[in-house]
């Protein structure tokens, strides 16, 4: 979590635009969204939340639902949209709160909380 919230602080860098990829629009689609989950953060979020609880299916089912609805957003708002995001705002936020739940659970994970 300390982890998600640090690196949640600086912009990511998109590398390969698929542009020269030579396959059908959907294969390219499909390979590329794989290849962006695989260096995600959020299955480890997932795990780091979820490793304790009774019910891991849950988090499993709540973590694929919310990466629908982001995909779902990115793909309704476009490129264009998506990068009109006020992201300057977002992304200390999003930090904030993922600092602070890593050091809520470390701490207790410690039984200093």
């Amino acid at each position: 979590m300390l982890s998600a919230g640090g690196s949640a602080l600086f912009a990511a860098r998109i590398r390969d635009r698929l542009d020269h990829w030579r396959l059908p629009g959907w294969l390219t689609g499909f390979l590329g969204l794989g290849i962006l989950a695989l260096g995600d953060r959020g299955q480890f979020l997932v795990f780091a939340l979820v490793a304790r609880t009774p019910d891991p299916v849950a988090g499993t089912v709540g973590a694929t639902l919310a990466a629908i609805a982001l995909s779902a957003a990115a793909a309704t708002l476009g490129e264009r949209g998506w990068l009109a995001l006020p992201f300057r705002i977002i992304r200390p936020v999003t930090a904030g709160l993922l600092l602070l739940a890593g050091a809520i659970i470390g701490l207790g994970a410690l039984r200093l909380l």
